[in-house]
């Protein structure tokens, strides 16, 4: 059933799509949530978390909105680079509920904005592949990290997954590395100068320091729910990036360069769980990035109707039974 309305055509997919987010957030606006532990170094997201504290409504009202346009965008991101068939929205429905994965996500929270730009500069990074000239993308794509680590912090270090996609895409050139940390530093260089207008500059700069001078080991207590859907999500992950990766030779130097790409995103956000503190459930909204890929991708390539409904109802299940227990 499901295989068949992701390959149907698209006013079936968007019907089922608008239905589904409904039934899934609908019980959020009855059981409002709110995040009270606010993380260190966002200073974006201080600002936009304290406005809304006193309105639990307004706060699941724009996270609902928000994850929409991201599940979106991310969709967008991936057939924009020929990666996805355009009129297809599983990723954007894939997406979408995992970011549900958890009651905790039902509202505000800082990776919720961090996604959004990440997501941008993801999207900048994968279309650098046969470009004759990427400064501007490396560029946007650096700037973009260093605005999502002002709502959340530990979202720095993928600053790392650029890096790293140098080396696939063999841009080897000094300028692209010191345009990335130009592209970085631009958002702290405005910060700074608020700082020190203010008389907070040797306050903020050491606290920022400190930052990586510490260990922030992920604090994580799983209930029942959360154990089954991260069990069986992980071990489904696990065998789908490795069936794709292995079947890599068979496409085009042009898909297999990009799935490298976002293979590296994959592992900065599943290493940097380790220094994600009592953000860890939040923090793995960033995994969820490029595994809505993963997933959608393998379920679509799937030949036997059978097998591609039984992916799409162990992770609905999963996400059910998270959710109930």
């Amino acid at each position: 059933m499901f295989t068949k309305i992701f390959k149907s055509d698209y006013i079936y997919q968007l019907s089922f799509i608008m239905i589904a987010v409904i039934v899934i957030w609908i019980h959020s606006f009855f059981s409002l949530t709110s995040l009270t532990v606010f993380p260190t170094l966002s200073p974006f997201y201080s600002l936009i978390g304290n406005s809304f504290l006193t309105n639990n409504i307004l706060a699941v009202t724009i996270a609902f909105i928000l994850l929409i346009i991201q599940s979106i965008m991310l969709n967008m991101a991936f057939s924009a680079n020929e990666m996805f068939n355009r009129n297809n929205y599983l990723i954007t429905f894939i997406y979408f509920l995992m970011m549900s994965s958890s009651t905790e996500l039902y509202t505000i929270h800082p990776v919720l904005f961090s996604s959004l730009f990440l997501i941008f500069s993801l999207r900048n990074i994968l279309g650098i592949y046969g470009k004759a000239d990427s400064f501007s993308s490396v560029f946007n794509a650096t700037l973009l990290i260093g605005i999502s680590s002002l709502f959340y912090f530990p979202s720095i270090y993928f600053i790392v997954f650029i890096w790293l996609s140098f080396f696939i895409y063999r841009l080897y050139a000094w300028r692209e590395w010191v345009i990335s940390v130009l592209g970085l530093g631009t958002p702290y260089l405005y910060l700074f100068s608020y700082y020190f207008v203010t008389n907070q500059l040797k306050v903020k700069f050491f606290s920022y320091i400190g930052f990586f001078k510490s260990f922030h080991p992920a604090i994580f207590h799983p209930d029942k729910g959360n154990y089954i859907f991260f069990t069986i999500v992980g071990l489904m992950s696990v065998y789908i990036v490795f069936n794709t990766l292995n079947r890599l030779t068979e496409k085009s130097i042009y898909y297999r360069k990009k799935v490298l790409v976002l293979t590296m995103f994959l592992l900065v956000a599943f290493f940097t769980l380790i220094f994600s503190g009592a953000f860890f459930t939040y923090h793995l909204c960033l995994v969820f990035i490029p595994l809505s890929f993963f997933i959608p991708i393998h379920i679509i390539q799937i030949k036997r109707l059978v097998i591609s409904e039984m992916f799409f109802i162990i992770l609905i299940t999963a996400w059910l039974l998270n959710i109930i227990l």
